[in-house]
């Protein structure tokens, strides 16, 4: 599966994989359902750990290199939100035509 910036993404260890139907562990009541809320968290606290380099008495940085974290970032983000916006893929079954 191709990202709508062209990158062939691979399936990431420890991602829910969904089944036919689209259902995913969070909706059979196994538990694993909080594992976004996990990783949401763990973004969060990275962009937290990130605005303390923005502290001017122990960092430098250009404006050019601040515009270049923010646009990778930002980059970044769009790139996964596309992902939640997308209609799931199904798979249609190979079929020689006549048979």
């Amino acid at each position: 599966m191709d990202s709508p910036l062209g990158v062939a993404l691979r399936p990431q260890l420890g991602c829910p994989q969904r089944d036919a139907l689209g259902r995913g562990p969070e909706t059979g009541g196994g538990g694993e359902g909080h594992a976004v809320e996990r990783r949401v968290d763990e973004i969060l606290n990275n962009l937290d750990n990130l605005g303390k380099c923005a502290n001017r008495k122990n960092y430098e940085y250009s404006d050019t290199d601040v515009r270049k974290i923010f646009r990778t970032i930002n980059n970044k983000v769009r790139e996964v939100h596309s992902l939640f916006q997308e209609e799931p893929r199904i798979r249609k079954r190979f079929k020689l035509e006549g048979k």
